[in-house]
């Protein structure tokens, strides 16, 4: 084996740790940076950094697989690819669910204008949350006759 400085070093074999690179272009481009990850306390390469469902750091981007972890074979990244997928279904009905209850909330608070309340007790299941103004009164009832 010959050496960049022109020393030859005798030697029958020569065994070199790879260095893997995740194919994250696509994915740095939405924003997750690439880590690098170790395996027995040695730097393997460089991945995106994800939790146990495959969500990075940035809210609406998931990963699974080698693109998450260089050393998973490929039964163990089919496993994160599901896992991954239940978690993105899991936060889009978090988020219909929240858009739904303000739609609720809007069309209740907008009938309530039109009927004269202002005032409206909001419940959860603990118990009244709050209330938001107050009904009309008539004063008809109040005021005296000539």
């Amino acid at each position: 084996m010959t050496l960049a400085d022109g020393r030859v070093i005798p030697c029958q074999a020569l065994v070199v740790a790879p260095r893997f690179t995740a194919r994250a272009g696509l994915l740095t481009k939405l924003g997750p940076e690439t880590t690098e990850q170790e395996w027995g306390g040695h730097v393997v390469g460089s991945c995106i950094a994800a939790d146990a469902t495959g969500a990075t750091q940035v809210p609406g981007v998931w990963v699974a697989g080698n693109v998450a972890n260089l050393t998973e074979q490929v039964i163990g990244a089919a496993g994160a690819g599901v896992r991954a997928a239940a978690a993105i279904n899991a936060d889009l009905i978090a988020e219909d669910t929240r858009r739904a209850v303000h739609s609720h909330h809007t069309a209740v608070r907008d009938h309530h204008l039109r009927i004269g309340v202002s005032e409206v007790h909001i419940k959860d299941r603990h118990g009244v949350r709050g209330v938001r103004g107050r009904r009309a009164r008539s004063t008809a009832s109040r005021c005296s006759s000539p």
